[in-house]
């Protein structure tokens, strides 16, 4: 037996528990959507510095040998060469750095998504851009 007015608040009490859990669903969802996009972004911003990187490592190698090839010309002073030996170290560590943080960033939205094969996430350009200086925002 109802009390009077007891069936519409408990109806009531019903339909904002019901609208209070859609609405902790919907903010779940997005805080995993945030999550994900700002994963997926981690993993691009990796890859971009992990080609950066290297192409800075093939130009300190490239100095380095060309400045070992002008010391034993004698064109050079041994001085030189341990400089930009020192560079091409440099580089290398920058380059191992940069290689590892994208190992991390490959692993964090593996876990993220679940996803098993991960090969073509690493190589698929950027949404909807073919690569970062073709955004508008950033040309200018």
């Amino acid at each position: 037996m109802w009390l009077p007015g007891e069936r519409s608040k408990s109806s009531a009490l019903a339909e904002a528990q019901a609208n209070a859990l859609e609405y902790q669903i919907k903010a779940n969802q997005l805080r995993v959507a945030g999550k994900i996009r700002e994963d997926w972004w981690n993993l691009h911003r990796a890859r971009i510095e992990q080609e950066v990187t290297a192409d800075q490592l093939t130009n300190a190698r490239r100095l380095a040998d060309d400045v070992a090839k002008r010391v034993k010309a004698g064109d050079l002073a041994q001085s030189d060469q341990h400089q930009a030996e020192g560079a091409a170290a440099v580089a290398e560590s920058a380059y191992a750095m940069a290689q590892a943080n994208l190992e991390l960033a490959i692993q964090i939205i593996q876990s993220s998504i679940g996803a098993t094969s991960f090969s073509m996430l690493v190589t698929c350009p950027l949404w909807p851009y073919q690569s970062i200086g073709s955004s508008p925002r950033v040309q200018g």
